[in-house]
């Protein structure tokens, strides 16, 4: 906690800093790329669950794959999948149902590797999996060191949007779509925990 009020408090005073001395676009595209570089500076990140009592599990790191997380979805096994943005990953941590879960994982514990799942993944945002159990992930920035720069190297400044995805086949358990309520296995059922 103190290092996120310390971030956020580097960011406040950056952001203050560039008031009146340029337009809201300018500022919004600036306070953009200060995150940016300070969320590079500073790593880290984690996901936290909310029950519906209100009570919070977490926080959840994965040994600390989870850097700049973006997105997160649930599959059919009840595990859920985070994008981390910054360090080019998917994360698979082990969900509610543990009983879906490695031998020994408990709520929050990674099952992905170390370091998460990699494959060609640029700085991503979005992960959504799908009724065959691919997992999906959009790879929304490439070169974003050079695209941010105030003079970017003119051969490398139009590669700062990658605007591709990637798909992991068959990784994750299928969901059943459309999804209204829980996220529930494709085939089978797993026993849903008592209430």
């Amino acid at each position: 906690m103190e290092k996120l009020a310390f971030v956020e408090e580097k960011l406040e005073a950056k952001v203050e800093a560039l008031r009146g001395s340029m337009s809201d676009d300018e500022r919004v595209a600036r306070a953009w790329i200060q995150l940016w570089h300070t969320i590079n500076e500073y790593p880290g990140g984690d996901v936290s669950m909310i029950r519906p009592d209100g009570t919070v599990l977490g926080p959840f790191d994965a040994g600390g794959s989870i850097t700049g997380p973006w997105d997160v979805s649930i599959d059919g096994n009840d595990n859920v999948w985070v994008s981390s943005s910054t360090s080019h990953s998917i994360t698979q941590l082990c969900g509610v149902r543990t009983q879906t879960c490695p031998p020994g994982l408990a709520t929050g514990d990674p099952i992905s590797p170390p370091g998460g799942y990699v494959g060609g993944l640029q700085t991503i945002t979005a992960v959504a999996l799908d009724p065959a159990g691919n997992a999906w992930v959009a790879n929304s920035w490439n070169e974003t060191e050079e695209g941010f720069k105030e003079v970017p190297d003119e051969a490398l400044s139009t590669r700062l949007v990658a605007s591709t995805t990637a798909v992991f086949f068959g990784l994750a358990k299928p969901v059943r779509t459309p999804l209204i309520g829980p996220a529930e296995a494709q085939w089978g059922s797993a026993p849903r925990p008592a209430e």
